[in-house]
């Protein structure tokens, strides 16, 4: 949705603190101001979309062939493909990708300091931009009455120096006195149309250019946060509304909240009383919801003594069974509660004794002989084994 002149307003940033700020909004509402004056404009710049403009000679527009999807990785590779021709270090550089024809990007490449100097600028003056552009993409172009012919607009912008923009995407700042040999370079590639702009045409032009250029410089980490959307707008403005109902709902219902509050002090009264009980029965053991602590509690009280019995039993029967083998002695005795199995490593003269002890057992208990292995220690031959003790048989 394009913008009327009046909703638009454009800076345009100097190279150098020392050189003025160049603001416009319309033929009658324009005008230049030292860099440390520009918060006298932040007011205006809160009632309209502000545009900025950065000089050209710090932007350096070039063309890059990219084939296959532009995706991040490719975006954060861009410095390094271009570290060669640009003769800087990749690292110090903002890349932005202005458009894409086909397998072609077109490209605005800026030193970051620069971009933190502009940026600081603006922010020491309370203004937000949300578009920078550079100032050579700003010349309006021509219409070339033949398609071979490539459009070429010029505009001395001081003494010294001249803004040219050759193409949708291609511009640059030359002195006056480089100016015959870059125009001489662009005419080496094709016909040209050139078109020379006077600065009263320019700024005329300049808010419809503003307001249907789409390129940015503020891409990447310079980024802007995106501005809150209408319905959030909104809900900002019916929260005050809101928030006094609240106030007014919670004052005439405040009885009712005494009453709550009085049964919630009964209820505290209630649970210090449970604690107390629950620290009496179980001492050592942090009561964080007694009434629940206590029947888990018990619970395992009771599984304990199951577990315990269930276990005494097996040595019970274990005992009397090993008074009749005197030549096995047991190493140690384990017991799986899951599973209801004492397991038992023992150590014997012989095999047989293993296999006599099971027999034994097995007459009244499931049980089985697991790992038998064959040792000599200091001279003599020793045998170990594995008892796996079950349930009793029905």
């Amino acid at each position: 949705m394009n913008m009327s002149n009046n909703n638009l307003l454009v800076l345009r940033l100097p190279s150098c603190p020392e050189e003025p700020v160049v603001w416009f909004q319309s033929e009658a509402s324009r005008g230049s101001l030292p860099l440390e004056e520009l918060h006298t404009l932040s007011d205006l710049c809160n009632q309209n979309r502000v545009v900025v403009m950065v000089p050209g000679e710090h932007v350096t527009l070039t063309r890059l062939h990219v084939p296959g999807s532009l995706n991040q990785a490719v975006l954060k590779s861009l410095p390094w493909r271009l570290e060669e021709d640009l003769g800087s270090d990749a690292d110090t550089v903002h890349i932005a990708v202005l458009s894409r024809e086909g397998e072609q990007l077109n490209l605005a490449v800026v030193d970051k300091h620069r971009m933190q100097q502009w940026q600081q600028w603006l922010s020491n003056a309370g203004i937000i931009s949300r578009q920078w552009l550079p100032e050579t993409l700003t010349l309006p172009l021509s219409e070339p009455t033949d398609t071979a012919i490539q459009p070429c607009s010029l505009l001395q912008r001081d003494d010294q120096s001249w803004l040219i923009r050759h193409g949708q995407w291609q511009g640059a700042t030359c002195d006056d006195s480089w100016l015959a040999l870059y125009l001489g370079d662009i005419e080496a590639e094709g016909a040209v149309e050139q078109t020379n702009i006077d600065q009263q045409s320019y700024w005329l032009q300049l808010t419809d250019l503003m307001t249907r250029q789409k390129a940015n410089l503020l891409q990447g980490e310079w980024e802007p946060a995106r501005e809150a959307s209408a319905w959030t707008k909104v809900r900002k403005t019916w929260g005050i509304s809101i928030a006094a109902t609240v106030l007014i709902s919670a004052t005439w219902i405040g009885s009712t909240l005494f009453n709550t509050w009085q049964l919630n002090q009964q209820a505290d009264a209630y649970q210090q009383q449970t604690q107390a009980i629950f620290e009496q029965t179980f001492p050592g053991k942090r009561s964080i919801r007694p009434l629940s602590q206590m029947k888990v509690a018990l619970k395992q009280l009771r599984g304990n003594q199951t577990e315990q019995a269930s276990m005494l039993d097996h040595l019970n029967h274990l005992a009397m069974e090993l008074q009749g083998q005197k030549a096995i002695a047991p190493v140690s005795i384990g017991y799986d509660h899951n599973r209801q199995q004492l397991r038992i490593v023992a150590e014997a003269e012989t095999m047989a004794s293993f296999t006599s002890l099971r027999d034994r057992i097995s007459a009244v208990r499931e049980v089985r002989l697991d790992s038998l292995e064959q040792l000599e220690s200091e001279g003599k031959n020793k045998v170990t084994g594995v008892l796996i003790i079950g349930e009793e048989k029905s």
